[in-house]
């Protein structure tokens, strides 16, 4: 991937992490997800992998004080 689809993907991550609560609440509800949510899944999945699990769980922490 080149740098410019790297800054796409990071972007798209990051504003669709403000809305995780919501994003949360699609996946346990009947309807499908939207692509963007899937895409925000499938990256979340990829990011795991690559910083862990306590990396993602202090971002979460740190956007409820924010």
């Amino acid at each position: 991937m080149d740098l410019a689809g790297s800054i796409v993907v990071m972007e798209k991550f990051l504003t669709k992490f403000d809305f995780i609560d919501r994003i949360i609440a699609e996946r346990s509800s009947t309807k499908g997800l939207t692509q963007d949510s899937r895409d925000f899944l499938m990256i979340s999945r990829c990011l795991v992998t690559v910083v862990g699990e306590d990396y993602i769980q202090g971002l979460i922490q740190q956007k409820q004080y924010d």
